[in-house]
């Protein structure tokens, strides 16, 4: 396993810190998306965006999949959220989540899994968990 580094945290926090709220910061929180799924698919992991429609907006959940090796059907899902509530840049709500979900993801790249391990970003968790409700 890779050691997880501090350094590579707070990177991802300072690159996604900022309002990212589906009605008043629509294109922040789809960029915080794109993010999401670069850092996956550096990693080659499989990623699904899955489209969550609210009150006339649209984003999505992304989902990166690590496939295990023996047993493969059976799936943990680590999660985060990664919208905001309006007027906060959702550093600790939930910023630093998203940042140790992806370091995670980073540090288990190389570990061969005998389970499957989800790693999940759901959208609109301010608005009544709408995204993890989707999935």
């Amino acid at each position: 396993m890779i050691e997880p580094a501090t350094q590579h945290l707070e990177n991802h926090l300072l690159a996604i810190l900022e309002e990212r709220n589906p009605f008043t910061t629509l294109d922040r929180l789809h960029k915080t998306g794109r993010y999401i799924t670069a850092h996956f698919e550096s990693l080659s992991l499989p990623v699904q965006q899955e489209k969550v429609l609210f009150e006339g907006t649209e984003s999505v959940n992304v989902l990166g999949l690590k496939e295990g090796k023996s047993r493969p059907d059976e799936v943990f899902i680590l999660a985060a959220h990664y919208d905001t509530v309006e007027g906060t840049p959702g550093a600790d709500d939930n910023g630093s989540a998203v940042a140790a979900l992806l370091e995670i993801a980073r540090c288990l790249e190389p570990v061969p899994l005998d389970t499957s391990l989800l790693y999940a970003a759901f959208t609109l968790e301010e608005y009544g968990f709408i995204g993890s409700r989707h999935f």
